[in-house]
């Protein structure tokens, strides 16, 4: 059984950065007490493992998850990624492991409480990006159409597609204010 809450785990925030934690929380047989962004870390009396990026790490993780336990217990992990409040990396770390336990059936046990933390997060996710998929409006500035968006979440990744298909032949872009990225598009 693996050892629970002696110490935090700092990452970088990428979704590489979080399956090498993961990686790290199997390989050391620990569940950390709090997974960490290394920018909003605070001081604690926790011993602090920092995790370091490894690519290599992150496609094994990602390849078990989808080998091992499909295509929609990866798609949940990975929208989840994307839901920004606290506390998520270790509720997804919390359903990774009972995935892992229990097999690819795990997704749609919504009942369980680990499962259902990550169903809601994935929910969320999805509904914020239907909505900026509907609502999302553009001005012209020299040619470009330009749109600031405000998400609560992370839904730039979600929504690229339905833009870049929608409108594929404008120069555009879409910046998400709240979290520091732009998505850009030029025809072709």
């Amino acid at each position: 059984m693996p050892d629970r809450g002696i110490l935090i785990f700092a990452y970088d925030g990428s979704f590489e950065g979080f399956l090498s934690a993961v990686f790290d929380s199997f390989s050391m047989k620990t569940i950390p007490a709090d997974i960490v962004v290394f920018d909003d870390m605070e001081p604690s009396l926790l011993k602090i493992h920092y995790v370091e990026t490894d690519f290599e790490h992150a496609k094994r993780v990602k390849t078990g998850i989808e080998n091992k336990l499909g295509q929609t217990v990866l798609n949940m992990v990975e929208k989840a990624f994307l839901f920004d409040g606290e506390g998520k990396e270790n509720a997804i770390l919390c359903f990774i492991r009972k995935a892992f336990s229990e097999g690819r059936k795990t997704g749609s046990k919504i009942g369980d409480e680990d499962v259902n933390r990550v169903y809601k997060m994935c929910v969320a996710v999805n509904y914020e990006a239907e909505r900026f998929r509907q609502f999302t409006r553009f001005s012209d500035s020299d040619g470009a159409l330009i749109s600031v968006i405000h998400p609560k979440h992370f839904v730039l990744p979600l929504i690229k597609h339905f833009f870049c298909a929608r409108i594929k032949n404008e120069h555009f872009m879409i910046f998400d204010a709240e979290h520091g990225a732009a998505l850009i598009h030029s025809p072709g």
